[in-house]
């Protein structure tokens, strides 16, 4: 090694940059096959999926499941794989394919039974939603602040109750903020749906309805909390037996919807929230999650138990790798599971051979934005972001 250092030191200035463009340029064709390479591993654990009866009850309505040949369309797909080119748009559709396999139409006829109809916009997004919920664990929803992210989430969980005979728990964890704006939206788009009824009345008492109603507004005091500590648990009981029971889904009636804020999510109080595996988790303004080392961050990541998770953001993401990353590893950790910065993986392979010429590793922010453009191609398949100018300027 300290030969290739004094190598090194022997070269002119323009030969020293040249040599460090060339190991930057191999290193983004490297992170461009690892990335090929880490999507041809969640395919092998999705296949895994496709055979898990828990999974298929759930998602084999309405989606012809028995007519999909897994183990061939697995194989061709990895093929595909092996001819991508570092072309972030080619790499991008071709991970798209790879992912969203289960197709489910929602027509007229499906659409779930919402006061209030949604725009196009939103059924597009709703679409988005059942595929990710029918191929993968989880997504992020971005798009701009003003498209009716709320309501989109709402109709998602109306359709899993109604098409495909999903009634919970589920729990949507929100800002304090927000909070209030969520319960009027339900009441305002979902109405009639027990999904839409609080389990307490205007009062704060215990709604005579108990029994038909399933959302859980999860905030108060201590002794209301306990209130509703005990109500979850109950819920949870019953649902449990009404599986037991009643084998046919679509015959069951016990729902669990909880909404909550993210001050009530914690390791060490409110331990109800904690004790439902939950059919889908929704986090909304999720940028906050991108501090994977706050308290809220690590009891959703390590404590909160479920199947899929959804994360609604309105604020642009940032070209961070860092950033990103930290909102990949909680949608798919089985991906993203390196417990680093994701931007130290990246330099990693070649900072030993960079360290010996005695040179900072660092990309431009060129680099970075490329490396992150390709990132964004990978992240593809789970996320969808528009903005407010492209969906009603295109109308």
């Amino acid at each position: 090694m300290e030969e290739k250092r004094r190598e090194f030191q022997n070269l002119s200035e323009e030969e020293k940059q040249a040599h460090f463009e060339k190991i930057k340029r191999k290193r983004i064709a490297d992170i461009c096959k690892e990335m090929d390479d880490q999507m041809t591993t969640l395919l092998k654990k999705k296949s895994g999926q496709y055979k898990d009866d828990d999974h298929m009850e759930v998602v084999d309505q309405n989606c012809n499941i028995e007519d999909i040949d897994f183990e061939k369309l697995e194989k061709e797909k990895e093929e595909a794989l092996a001819k991508i080119d570092i072309d972030p748009e080619e790499r991008r559709k071709k991970y798209m394919g790879l992912i969203h396999i289960i197709q489910e139409e929602i027509t007229i006829k499906n659409m779930p039974k919402l006061k209030q109809p949604l725009m196009e916009h939103q059924v597009e997004a709703l679409q988005w939603l059942l595929s990710i919920y029918n191929n993968t664990t989880g997504g992020l929803l971005a798009d701009e602040m003003g498209l009716g992210k709320t309501a989109t989430v709402i109709s998602f969980l109306a359709y899993l109750k109604e098409q495909k005979y999903n009634h919970g728990p589920f729990l949507v964890v929100v800002p304090k903020t927000v909070l209030q704006n969520w319960q009027d939206e339900f009441k305002k788009f979902y109405p009639d749906s027990d999904l839409g009824k609080n389990v307490l009345d205007h009062k704060g008492n215990i709604s005579k309805h108990l029994a038909t109603h399933s959302l859980v507004v999860y905030q108060g005091t201590a002794d209301q909390r306990e209130t509703l500590d005990d109500i979850i648990l109950e819920r949870l009981e019953e649902i449990e037996k009404e599986k037991e029971e009643v084998k046919d889904p679509k015959m069951r009636k016990k729902s669990l919807l909880i909404l909550t804020n993210y001050e009530q999510v914690s390791t060490n109080k409110n331990f109800a929230l904690l004790a439902p595996e939950y059919e889908v988790v929704v986090v909304d303004e999720a940028q906050r999650m991108k501090n994977q080392k706050s308290q809220f961050s690590i009891c959703m990541a390590e404590k909160v138990n479920c199947k899929k998770k959804i994360l609604l953001t309105g604020t642009p993401l940032q070209n961070k790798i860092s950033e990103l990353y930290a909102l990949l590893n909680f949608i798919l950790p089985d991906l993203f599971d390196n417990v680093g910065e994701f931007s130290h993986w990246f330099s990693a392979p070649f900072r030993e051979e960079m360290d010996a010429l005695e040179q900072n590793v660092s990309f431009t922010d060129e680099e970075e934005a490329m490396l992150t453009k390709n990132l964004h191609a990978m992240l593809a398949p789970f996320m969808l972001k528009r903005m407010k100018s492209e969906i009603f300027l295109s109308k």
